[in-house]
């Protein structure tokens, strides 16, 4: 069960993304061995959320930098209804990530607050109680 959570999870990430980014349209699903499209983020000012994603130093970054085998990425908006639902199971998916050794270090978790100013996740960190080092 906990590997169907992770797989589901992956698979709307990846969809909602590719949707967003224009390469695949709502009409059309994503090609097999398809690539993600280039994402820059900026790196997190917090030192744990950076060590937890194997970054350093600030600036940019892309998701194939973060280091990890495995990188699930969570779009949520602080304003979607859905998502703050969402929120406890995205904790549990950490906690269960971390407790697992096979898995530990390998699979990562990140958010990405769509629509969001850059103080608006943090806020949603607390509301939530979001666990994980890296939304």
């Amino acid at each position: 069960m906990k590997r169907m959570l992770i797989r589901r999870l992956a698979v709307i990430a990846m969809l909602v993304i590719l949707l967003n980014s224009g390469l695949v349209s709502a009409g059309s699903p994503p090609q097999k061995g398809g690539v993600l499209p280039e994402i820059n983020l900026a790196v997190p000012k917090n030192p744990t959320h950076r060590n937890y994603l194997g970054l350093s130093g600030g600036g940019l970054f892309r998701i194939p930098q973060i280091k990890a085998e495995v990188v699930i990425i969570e779009i949520f908006s602080m304003y979607c209804p859905h998502c703050q639902r969402e929120a406890s199971r995205v904790n549990d998916l950490y906690q269960i990530i971390e407790k697992t050794p096979k898995v530990k270090g390998k699979v990562k978790l990140i958010g990405i607050g769509a629509g969001n100013t850059p103080f608006e996740p943090d806020g949603h960190r607390r509301r939530q109680a979001v666990v994980s080092g890296a939304l």
